[in-house]
């Protein structure tokens, strides 16, 4: 910022630990970005996500960009309902087990939207989400010849869930098709949304007699 002769209007560094931080380094820190020691604000690991807002909230934020940008203040009872859902969070400890049934399920930010909806849910029902992936090809029958161990644990996982959720990649279909015939004979909830709701239709017609979902 110097060499650009930029000034700051907010500085908030990362530490690990809330130990690092002390009037010292935000003096330092506050110097060499040619800015008063009240805009920089503290920022480190915390307990979960909910809690940084708050953070910022006690060093002042809020104040200061309400300042820069000339807004009105926010009504107080936000900021108390945001400290509600971090202590809820911090505090769950009944889970439920979901299971993300498709192809590539390791590729966590792939399918970034559905295990955040997930979340949220769970948050909402105040229960502790618990993720299980599982691959749908080591779930196709002739995965007991090439490799029956893995079989083993797919379905494993998918008896021990809550409930399952279908990822909407066409690649594995005969794999979903198996666990959404599993999922309606044993009433394993599994919302078809998307492609999930075509692989549920689909193992439907396909059973030997079709009776009430």
């Amino acid at each position: 910022s110097r060499s650009a002769r930029l000034a700051c209007a907010l500085v908030s560094p990362h530490a690990v630990r809330p130990s690092r931080w002390s009037t010292r380094p935000k003096e330092k820190l506050a110097n060499l970005c040619h800015g008063p020691l009240g805009q920089c604000m503290r920022m480190h690991n915390m307990g979960n996500i909910y809690r940084v807002p708050l953070l910022k909230e006690e060093d002042g934020i809020l104040d200061a960009l309400l300042q820069r940008l000339e807004l009105e203040r926010h009504p107080a009872r936000l900021i108390s309902e945001w400290a509600s859902l971090a202590d809820l969070v911090d505090n769950l400890c009944v889970a439920v087990a979901i299971a993300i049934v498709g192809k590539c399920t390791s590729l966590g930010e792939a399918n970034l939207s559905v295990t955040k909806a997930l979340q949220h849910a769970a948050y909402a029902a105040k229960r502790l989400l618990e993720r299980k992936r599982i691959e749908t090809a080591n779930l196709r029958d002739d995965m007991k010849t090439e490799a029956a161990s893995t079989q083993a644990r797919a379905w494993g996982t998918l008896k021990s869930v809550d409930a399952a959720r279908w990822l909407w990649r066409h690649r594995g279909v005969e794999g979903k098709i198996l666990a959404s015939k599993y999922s309606r004979e044993n009433d394993l909830p599994h919302p078809g949304i998307c492609f999930g709701f075509q692989v549920a239709m689909i193992d439907y017609v396909r059973a030997p007699s079709a009776g009430t979902w």
